[in-house]
């Protein structure tokens, strides 16, 4: 139910904000932005059924980097993304010590608005992205890791649902990332895996 909630949110969204570009007044000006961006994650993996040997999941800590462009007017921009994101989970409980930790690039592909003009800017993000796994690795309680690239799907896809401030050049933001590919690959298991993402991101813009 909450899945379905935020996808018709982020549909909603994105129809309005894809509604005010189109409505602009012709003579509004486009520009063209690039800049760079960077924070931290905070990821868990969601298991249906849950496993009831590995507890899953407490947020586990990563990093994102990237870059961006943007494309609009100065109050809404379409602002596609280049980021390599950390993503997985830690284990609780009975698998206290245990992680899953998977590496991906992610291509998220934004309507960015700005709420009001000027220097000091809140603005609200959505869409989706698709992520291409690069790395995915499982550390037991006993510190024992393995790879399980051979057992996870190679791509993902998710709605990011977003919001922030921007000042000058420079932004700073709160994303959620719902994972809503199950990207558990293992033929002899039949739990879901879903990646849930926290991200807190820095960016600076080079040109506007």
């Amino acid at each position: 139910m909450f899945k379905r909630t935020m996808i018709k949110f982020g549909a909603v969204l994105a129809v309005v904000v894809f509604t005010g570009i189109l409505a602009r007044p012709a003579a509004a000006q486009l520009k063209v932005g690039a800049g760079v961006k960077g924070g931290v994650n905070l990821a868990d993996v969601s298991l249906d059924p849950e496993d009831p040997n590995f507890n899953c999941c407490s947020l586990k800590a990563g990093g994102a980097v990237g870059g961006y462009l943007n494309f609009g007017t100065d109050m809404l921009q379409f602002q596609p993304e280049l980021l390599y994101t950390m993503k997985g989970g830690k284990g609780s409980g009975n698998a206290d010590g245990a992680e899953i930790k998977i590496g991906a690039i992610e291509i998220p592909l934004l309507l960015h608005a700005n709420l009001t003009p000027g220097p000091i800017r809140p603005f609200v993000e959505v869409g989706p992205a698709i992520s291409f796994r690069t790395s995915a690795k499982f550390k037991d309680p006993t510190g024992a890791e393995q790879d399980i690239k051979d057992t996870t799907k190679v791509a993902d896809f998710g709605m990011i649902f977003g919001g922030g401030l921007g000042i000058g050049p420079a932004t700073v933001g709160l994303r959620y990332d719902l994972g809503l590919r199950d990207v558990n690959d293992d033929p002899n298991d039949s739990t879901s895996a879903k990646t849930r993402t926290l991200s807190i991101l820095f960016s600076i813009g080079f040109s506007r």
